[in-house]
């Protein structure tokens, strides 16, 4: 995915920070770690259990829980990957006992 260059708000300083984005498939766990790794890339997820305690082993990449299972490396650099914490909406939220 790449931004659109001639988007009138690039003008004002809006839109995203990313220039492009490029995801690539990487069959198994090993073959993901070896790409973050090898900095081929810079996020990984659906590693396995050898690949995450390796990941938490190196200074340069941080491991995140995604609130929707798992967890993802990421290389220190990156920015504004970070998943969102799961926070309970109002939609969420039930009425359990009325007290007089």
């Amino acid at each position: 995915m790449a931004r659109n260059a001639q988007w009138w708000g690039r003008r004002l300083g809006l839109g995203p920070a990313l220039d492009r984005l490029i995801f690539r498939y990487r069959a198994t766990s090993r073959e993901r770690f070896a790409a973050i790794r090898d900095r081929e890339a810079q996020v990984a997820l659906g590693l396995g259990s050898r690949e995450l305690a390796a990941a938490r082993r190196n200074p340069l990449f941080e491991v995140v829980r995604n609130p929707r299972g798992g967890e993802l490396v990421l290389e220190r650099s990156v920015r504004g990957v970070t998943p969102p914490v799961s926070e309970a909406s109002l939609s969420e939220a039930w009425l359990t006992r009325v007290a007089r």
